[in-house]
């Protein structure tokens, strides 16, 4: 279901809490021709600079745990969405 949702031109919150998983997102996304509009929740600047590609929106967590994440999330869904 993720692959195929990554496949359409939709919005797509995406958390990414470390630089390897970051680095495995883009990889598959790349490989499986990823379409879909990344709203990224980075867990900090280093996941951000893991990125290989320019992500249309990306929110940083205030602070390295759950609950930052989760308002990262929820903010650049919002924005992302235009709410």
């Amino acid at each position: 279901e993720a692959v195929a949702l990554l496949q359409q031109e939709v919005a797509v919150g995406v958390p990414l809490f470390s630089a390897r998983s970051a680095q495995i997102f883009v990889a598959e996304y790349l490989r499986i021709g990823g379409v879909a509009r990344l709203l990224i929740a980075a867990m900090s600047p280093a996941v951000v600079a893991a990125l290989e590609l320019s992500p249309q929106d990306i929110e940083v967590a205030a602070r390295p745990d759950a609950a930052s994440m989760l308002a990262a999330l929820r903010e650049v869904t919002l924005r992302g969405l235009g709410s």
